[in-house]
């Protein structure tokens, strides 16, 4: 089952196991999708956006922490909302945020309090659609590092939860 952008296994645990232990890309399965009831939470605000996304790409690895982000990566990388995105251009897409994601992991990108979605809609800004997707992988790898300190700044921008006096706190 997938709910919420999280995968649940009814059958095949051991199998899920083992694939995920070879950090397998892909894990061939039949999915159920179950769907929130519409609210203003943004985490199902954002849930809602993904689906009209995987609409057009098909495309699960993305995630984004706010609202709005997943209509504005569709706007920069040319994706139009209910069209089923070009076979080729989809592979390009892919392809870059693939490319993106192990650079920007390698450098350690996983300490993050954000998804990895949240740190490559950054760089599409900075650098652009065009230019990334025609990135080389050493190309890649020489801007994430050179834009380390936006991703920095992302997690910088989180919200926080200041108590001035804890001992108040039930």
């Amino acid at each position: 089952y997938e709910y919420m952008n999280k995968f649940y296994v009814l059958e095949g645990n051991k199998r899920v196991s083992v694939l995920k232990y070879f950090k397998a890309v892909t894990i061939n399965a039949e999915v159920i999708r179950k769907i929130p009831k519409k609210s203003d939470d943004p985490d199902v605000k954002i849930y809602y956006e993904f689906m009209d996304f995987y609409k057009c790409t098909k495309m699960n690895d993305i995630y984004f922490s706010q609202p709005g982000n997943f209509s504005t990566l569709m706007e920069l990388v040319g994706i139009k909302p209910g069209v089923l995105m070009d076979e080729d251009d989809k592979m390009d897409f892919a392809s870059s945020f693939l490319n993106f994601r192990n650079a920007y992991e390698m450098r350690g990108g996983e300490k993050f309090d954000f998804p990895v979605g949240d740190a490559y809609l950054r760089f599409i800004h900075i650098h652009g659609y065009e230019t990334v997707r025609h990135m080389s992988l050493p190309e890649m790898n020489a801007n994430v590092r050179k834009t380390w300190a936006e991703f920095e700044l992302l997690s910088e921008n989180r919200v926080v939860d200041l108590k001035m006096n804890p001992a108040a706190i039930p």
